[in-house]
């Protein structure tokens, strides 16, 4: 228990932040309530925005709901889109992240995100709608689950989609170059994500990571251990 009793959370650490003349002087999260949302087959037409989200949660066959609250015990990944019409989101799934990610308009920059502490499905997909309007970026959102009382079940689950993060990076990294070559990329771990931050390096995933394949990594509000965290910071060499 005593373990968990000092969780501290720390400042950004900026690894550097979003350019000024691109994202403005501040960076923020306004207050969320769940999105309603929907699983459809088709792609509406008439959608305002469109966020990917790679979802590690344990969903049924049919996509109808969970089977658990916890990681899909396989580590089988989900790959949707998410497509904002009025207060909406509408989803269709993918094969992979690749079809997903072609959906995307091609005139902005990408940010993939790692959520933190307290989020469910619903929330996820109203971050990063919020996220990507205000900034006017193209979001990826990597969704775990961490909608718990207990912080130690958060940070199990950190362990147990690492795995699943590095081999997404990888993907994320090949199409980045593929279809968004002229775009910025920028991965940002918030909160309780840094904790899968922290296990690439300490599973050594690092190693099967492309190196210097981000333009920009942002650790915001770290809820993690400050002891020794320099350690495991300064392994994290893949932005240019």
């Amino acid at each position: 228990m005593k373990l968990y009793l000092r969780w501290i959370i720390l400042t950004a650490v900026v690894l550097p932040l979003f350019s000024v003349q691109s994202y403005g002087k501040g960076f923020s999260f306004a207050p969320e309530t769940p999105r309603n949302y929907k699983f459809v087959k088709k792609v509406p037409e008439n959608a305002t925005q469109h966020i990917v989200i790679v979802s590690t949660r344990n969903f049924t066959n049919d996509l109808s709901g969970f089977k658990s609250r916890g990681v899909q015990p396989q580590h089988k990944l989900h790959w949707f889109l998410a497509s904002l019409v009025g207060d909406t989101s509408y989803i269709t799934t993918y094969s992979d992240l690749e079809e997903a990610m072609k959906m995307l308009p091609r005139d902005k920059d990408l940010l993939f995100y790692v959520n933190g502490h307290g989020k469910n499905f619903d929330l996820v997909i109203e971050r990063g709608m919020r996220i990507g309007k205000r900034y006017n970026l193209n979001m990826v959102m990597f969704d775990w689950p961490t909608f718990y009382y207990a912080l130690h079940k958060t940070a199990r689950n950190a362990r147990r989609v690492t795995n699943s993060m590095a081999h997404t990076l990888i993907e994320f990294n090949k199409i980045h170059q593929d279809l968004f070559p002229d775009n910025h990329s920028t991965l940002m771990f918030h909160s309780m994500g840094n904790h899968i931050a922290k296990d690439l390096v300490r599973k050594k995933k690092m190693k099967i990571l492309p190196e210097d394949f981000l333009d920009n990594l942002i650790l915001n509000s770290a809820a993690v251990k400050t002891h020794h965290h320099q350690k495991w910071v300064q392994k994290l060499d893949i932005q240019k």
